[in-house]
């Protein structure tokens, strides 16, 4: 099983296209079957079927990777007459910002673009995402709410927020 993705590299919030293609073993022949599961580590981005259209390949178009180099996996269940695989992304995916938010700050305006609060960062006040933009933070501190209208990606994970107004 090998791994690709198209773009790359991404911004947080930008629809990424995963694509795993299973091999088979020459002398063997024939057309697999089944699902292939994609994920990084410790998180399960979706399973879908070997695609019919594009025989030993299947495609997820995700936008929810956090920021940082990920290492994707393809893990293909197998059937009757094929055995399981699992391939990796070569040099995993990089997932950017536009801006990186360090430090302490008062409120802040995502106005375009893709956001990082990094972590250990304290916002004094609200964080206000415009739409189309997007926000990830891993260990940083929101005193205010967090209002989103319209973001197209909110990743938030180990953050403390004063409260949170998401509209789609």
């Amino acid at each position: 099983t090998t791994v690709s993705a198209s773009p790359t590299p991404v911004t947080v919030g930008q629809p990424v296209t995963l694509t795993a293609t299973v091999g088979r073993v020459v002398p063997g022949a024939g057309t697999p079957t089944g699902t292939v599961t994609f994920t990084v580590p410790g998180v399960l981005l979706g399973t879908v079927p070997l695609d019919g259209r594009q025989p030993n390949q299947a495609r997820l178009t995700t936008s929810d990777l956090p920021p940082g180099i990920q290492a994707i996996t393809a893990t293909y269940g197998g059937d009757t007459h094929f055995l399981g695989s699992q391939g990796s992304l070569s040099g995993g995916l990089t997932v950017g910002c536009d801006r990186t938010i360090t430090g302490t700050v008062g409120s802040v305006v995502v106005s375009s673009g893709a956001t990082c609060l990094a972590t250990g960062a304290d916002v004094r006040g609200s964080l206000t995402l415009r739409p189309g933009t997007a926000l990830a933070s891993d260990g940083a501190t929101v005193h205010g709410s967090v209002q989103s209208r319209g973001a197209r990606a909110l990743l938030l994970c180990g953050t403390t927020l004063g409260g949170l107004e998401a509209v789609a």
